[in-house]
């Protein structure tokens, strides 16, 4: 069982998600993309701004699996859907009881191979 801390460097998922978009042209332009927080209508897709541009895009329609759900607990993207993490008991876990540290808490949960256990 993985519960280390991801390395500092690793930086936001969803920040490297937009940024793999750099090199890609929209519209005719290349931009510095950064991630957008709070859609509660669609938390699992990858919205991110031109850098100081107000233009706001859909990049992708879901971003990758474990990618967190918002900024403001642990509940992460799988497929598309944000999933509730729960302990082995049922209990949800809130980002109290690991502060904000990104964790491979949907590996651990599930103890499966897929995921890395």
């Amino acid at each position: 069982m993985n519960l280390q801390d991801c390395p500092s460097e690793a930086g936001d998922f969803r920040a490297q998600q937009c940024s793999a978009y750099n090199d890609v042209k929209y519209q005719g332009h290349f931009y510095e993309w950064v991630p957008v927080y709070g859609d509660s209508g669609s938390p699992c897709a990858l919205k991110c701004q031109a850098l100081g541009k107000p233009l706001t895009v859909e990049l992708a329609p879901k971003v990758l699996d474990g990618t967190r759900c918002n900024a403001k607990s642990l509940d992460m993207c799988i497929s598309g859907v944000c999933q509730v993490l729960h302990d082995a008991c049922g209990v949800k876990i809130h980002e109290t009881l690991f502060g904000f540290k990104r964790y491979n808490l949907f590996a651990v949960l599930l103890g499966s191979a897929e995921y890395g256990l």
